[in-house]
């Protein structure tokens, strides 16, 4: 993966679980990458898939 891409993908994520943006030349410490957890990288991805975090059983088939 590029790195421009990465760093946008990044600040995106961040951005959804901050609730606030991110420019893509922001530094994130270790401490809030280490801060992540696989609940929020699932809820990120259930938002960009079916438009909500937490979708029932119905909108994931």
């Amino acid at each position: 993966m590029k790195p421009k891409r990465y760093k946008a993908i990044i600040c995106e994520f961040m951005a959804f679980r901050t609730g606030h943006t991110f420019s893509t030349d922001t530094t994130f410490s270790q401490a809030a990458l280490l801060d992540i957890t696989p609940d929020d990288v699932c809820h990120w991805m259930n938002s960009r898939a079916f438009g909500e975090p937490d979708p029932d059983e119905a909108q994931s088939q």
